[in-house]
C-alpha cells in the first residue's frame, strides 16, 4: 500500500514539475492579454504605488474632460529589476500630480496596462526596464514614428487630457 502512495505522490510531483515552465511562460505572455494595436496615455494623479513582486504597480487617477474619473493600473518589471535602474519604493508619492503613464491596455477592456513609459510633470522620463522600452520603441518604429507625439492619432488614446511629453521628445 505504501508503494502505491509513493508512486502516486511521485507522479503528482513530476506532473507539477512539468507544468512549472508552462506556468512561468504563461505569466510573461503579454501578447495574450495586452492590446499591441494602440498606445494609451493616462495623465493624472498617483493614487497608489506598489513596489512588490512579481511586478511593480502604479495606479493613476485621470479626470476626463466630461468630469468623470478613471483609475488605471500599470505594471512593469520586478522590484529587483526596477532597483537596478535606480528606482525604489518611494519614488512615487500618493497625490503626486500630473504624471503620464503610457502603455498597452488589456484586451478585455479592464483599465490595466503594461507600462512602456512614465513621464513626470516636469518632463522627466522615469527609467523603465529594457523589455518595456523595446516594446515601446518597436511599436513606434512599426508605425513610422520616433516619439509618441509623432505617432498617428489613430494609434493613440488619451485618458485624463493631453499626455505629458518627455523633455527628450521636445
Amino acid at each position: 500500500m505504501r508503494t502505491r502512495k509513493t508512486i502516486a505522490l511521485g507522479a503528482v510531483a513530476a506532473g507539477l514539475l512539468c507544468l512549472s515552465p508552462v506556468a512561468l511562460e504563461a505569466h510573461h505572455a503579454h501578447q495574450v492579454v495586452a492590446n499591441y494595436e494602440s498606445l494609451v496615455a493616462v495623465t493624472g494623479v498617483v493614487v497608489k504605488y506598489q513596489f512588490i513582486n512579481p511586478h511593480t504597480l502604479l495606479t493613476v487617477s485621470a479626470k476626463n474632460p466630461d468630469g468623470t474619473t478613471e483609475e488605471w493600473v500599470g505594471y512593469g518589471s520586478s522590484p529587483t529589476q526596477e532597483a537596478r535602474l535606480g528606482n525604489n519604493g518611494n519614488m512615487f508619492k500618493v497625490g503626486e500630480e500630473r504624471i503620464t503613464m503610457y502603455g498597452f491596455p488589456n484586451k478585455d477592456g479592464r483599465k490595466f496596462m503594461i507600462w512602456v513609459r512614465k513621464v513626470r510633470q516636469n518632463g522627466e522620463d522615469v527609467p523603465i526596464y529594457q523589455t518595456e522600452l523595446n516594446d515601446y520603441e518597436d511599436f513606434l518604429k512599426n508605425h513610422k514614428a520616433a516619439t509618441f507625439k509623432q505617432l498617428d492619432e489613430k494609434y493613440k488614446r488619451y485618458i485624463g487630457g493631453p499626455a505629458i511629453q518627455a523633455n527628450s521628445d521636445k
